[in-house]
């Protein structure tokens, strides 16, 4: 649904919006390459633990005022799973367009 609308949103609003996945999307990539070549590991380690603190401040936050607290300690894997979906999805979409979502005519006969 959001790759067929997406066209339609403001400028500002897809970059935006593509400024967030690729921030998130290279912040992961750089712990994990960090971590594996131990580069200052203990200054990556602390600043991992600042940013999945904020991130558990805001969205704890707004689980607790949703009363949805079930998931919020899958945090850091929902998110590499949401930016390696969307990564997913704009590789695709480079190579097909998607097809268009196609309205089904109610049958109205009766047995």
């Amino acid at each position: 649904r959001h790759i067929t609308t997406a066209q339609y949103y403001k400028p500002i609003h897809q970059v935006l919006l593509g400024l967030f996945y690729a921030a998130t999307f290279l912040f992961w990539s750089l712990i994990c390459l960090l971590l594996l070549f131990q580069f200052h590991w203990e200054i990556v380690l602390a600043l991992l633990g600042g940013k999945l603190l904020a991130s558990y401040l805001v969205y704890g936050f707004a689980a607790k005022q949703l009363k949805e607290k079930d998931l919020i300690w899958m945090l850091p894997f929902l998110e590499v799973l949401l930016i390696c979906m969307q990564l997913a999805i704009f590789i695709a979409n480079r190579f097909s367009k998607p097809a268009p979502w196609k309205q089904v005519q109610p049958n109205y006969t009766h047995t």
